[in-house]
């Protein structure tokens, strides 16, 4: 039986909740905008998915869209006996289910998508004997491993969280109306809920697929280039420079979604951070997914003042070609870098606004031009967006909405170009 297999089985209320913890490393991961449909799911459970869709919209960066025709990827919700969920993106996501019976209202639909998100339930994360103890005795008889620590998962350096949506109530799976889970060392503490995402549970998301709300650099001439600040206990703060090196910016850098790192800084190199000092001594292998995966004190806990602020820049994750780029103006067929891979733009819906952001990626001052119909050419890498509506304000193209990545309806003659100046 495959991990995603175990992690589906048909029950009701918190016994229906698949068996999980914090991100699975490995699993597979969504793109920002996940197409979906809804097929057979009773009244009051689509009225609770519509409002998790809008509380995903208000919280963080994704986005959940109908599918269209050209969608390859999408989550088909269902009533197929429970409240249940795959854990993570699977291979052949072309529908992937998410189960919303009867009962599965409130925040549940929540519950289930950050299971599709990737997330396991929070009382498996492999320090939870730090803060809680499992009452094996009390358990129903073949319902043991729902209690298993994932040991293959990564809780992103967030604290543990007693109210969690993805943390199981006190009588979870109970044989005999006894806790099977109770908290240390306080065991008054109210622990699991099914009504809303807690703080820590958006915080869960953001740092998985929305870099941008969990880290930034800041003072540089563009998106690619900065002093490193992180968001943390609602507030920017900063990275102390101590050990940083290389492999902290590659991370960095990889993880805002750029190529690689282009040079890394100490000395507050750009100036010095106001707020919290929020991570030091950073260790980076080179290979984390996120500087949350890396070693580190305690987030939080430093030696360090703000003139040891640590800087990055990046290598670039736009660029124009086929024109002509000079320190005064750049003009050229618009190519981006996204989840792996260089590519191009449709110009279907892209407008000034979209160029603003990607001119001001390049380290430009606005956008002149937006010149569809192949203007610089007609490229021959994939198309991967598609769609494309920023407000201007954004920091990179591909955090605004479009199609997900690499899906389309475009050809190579509807290219977009872009004329940038300063």
């Amino acid at each position: 039986m495959t991990p995603e297999q175990a992690a589906v089985f048909k029950r009701s209320g918190w016994d229906g909740l698949v068996s999980s913890e914090a991100w699975l490393r490995g699993h597979g991961k969504w793109s920002r905008t996940i197409p979906y449909t809804i097929n057979g799911v009773a009244t009051r459970e689509i009225n609770a998915l519509n409002n998790s869709i809008r509380i995903f919209d208000e919280h963080t960066c994704l986005r959940f869209i109908p599918k269209q025709d050209y969608n390859n990827d999408y989550i088909e919700f269902v009533s197929e006996g429970g409240c249940w969920s795959y854990v993570g993106k699977l291979n052949n996501a072309s529908p992937q289910r998410i189960s919303l019976s009867s009962g599965c209202h409130l925040a549940i639909p929540i519950h289930e998508i950050m299971h599709a998100l990737g997330r396991y339930h929070e009382q498996s994360r492999a320090d939870r004997d730090t803060y809680v103890r499992i009452i094996t005795s009390n358990i129903r008889s073949g319902r043991e491993s729902n209690f298993n620590k994932q040991t293959n998962s990564d809780s992103q350096s967030l604290p543990y969280d007693y109210l969690s949506l993805m943390h199981y109530s006190r009588y979870a799976f109970s044989k005999n109306g006894r806790p099977t889970i109770i908290p240390i060392p306080d065991a008054s503490v109210t622990i699991g809920q099914s009504n809303r995402m807690s703080l820590y549970d958006i915080q869960h998301v953001n740092i998985r697929y929305c870099p941008e709300r969990a880290l930034r650099l800041v003072g540089g001439n563009g998106s690619y280039e900065g002093r490193v600040e992180v968001y943390w206990d609602e507030r920017w703060g900063t990275v102390c420079d101590d050990y940083f090196g290389e492999n902290d910016g590659r991370v960095i850098c990889k993880y805002l979604g750029f190529p690689d790192v282009a040079a890394t800084y100490r000395r507050a190199r750009f100036g010095q951070g106001t707020g919290p000092i929020v991570m030091d001594d950073l260790r980076c292998a080179g290979n984390e997914y996120s500087p949350f995966a890396c070693p580190m004190r305690t987030i939080g806990t430093h030696n360090c003042r703000h003139h040891e602020d640590a800087s990055v820049m990046c290598k670039k994750n736009v660029r124009l070609v086929d024109g002509r780029n000079t320190s005064s103006y750049a003009v050229g067929r618009l190519e981006v870098y996204a989840e792996g891979h260089w590519g191009t733009v449709c110009d279907d819906l892209f407008d000034i606004n979209d160029a603003h952001v990607v001119c001001r990626q390049l380290g430009y001052r606005t956008a002149s031009h937006v010149y569809p119909c192949a203007r610089y050419g007609r490229g021959t890498l994939p198309i991967l967006m598609d769609d494309v509506q920023c407000t201007g304000g954004e920091a990179q193209i591909t955090h605004c909405p479009s199609t997900p990545i690499g899906e389309h309806n475009c050809q190579h003659y509807e290219d977009v170009s872009v004329r940038c100046v300063n």
